[in-house]
């Protein structure tokens, strides 16, 4: 699968797989945007981005990184795979200034894409019930809630109802 390029208002995006060298700025963003929100910001909250490759990679995920074109990350979205059946997203965030650009359709896109490539029947999410402009968000790409208790909201999409164009 060829990395897409994102044109955005302002300049290009690359959506690369997750390198080492990124590691420092992955963990920033994420970290960033989760006390934007008021989100849990915990070492314990953060123990899948001590190894990424080990995490996601490794155990047939993948991490995507969008790149501003300073190559400075502005965005990621990782992928695990729970079963032969489901895989589940995971650390989709973007930093503020890069959202309502596409290229958090273009991170799902590629995310998606991964899903079917590999298979898979059905993605899940979990996500805070906070983040309304998220869930709004997964809702428009297909996903629906499948619980909602405890602040938290998990979500899912059935991938044969996901256009093969994406």
């Amino acid at each position: 699968m060829s990395e897409p390029v994102i044109e955005t208002q302002e300049n290009e995006v690359d959506v690369v797989k997750y390198s080492d060298n990124l590691q420092e700025q992955v963990l920033n963003l994420i970290k960033n945007v989760r006390a934007e929100n008021d989100l849990e910001t915990d070492e314990v909250e953060f123990a899948d981005l001590e190894d990424p490759n080990e995490e996601y990679l490794n155990k047939g995920g993948v991490f995507y990184v969008a790149l501003d074109s300073n190559g400075f990350v502005v965005g990621t979205i990782a992928l695990s795979i729970n079963s032969d059946t489901q895989g589940e997203i995971k650390r989709f965030y973007l930093k503020p200034e890069f959202r309502k650009k596409g290229i958090g359709k273009a991170l799902i896109k590629q995310a998606l894409e991964f899903c079917k490539k590999q298979s898979l029947q059905e993605c899940v999410l979990k996500t805070d019930q906070k983040l309304v402009k998220a869930i709004e968000f997964y809702r428009d790409h297909g996903f629906k809630i499948v619980t909602d208790n405890s602040g938290k909201i998990s979500m899912s999409l059935n991938l044969s109802e996901v256009s093969s164009a994406l």
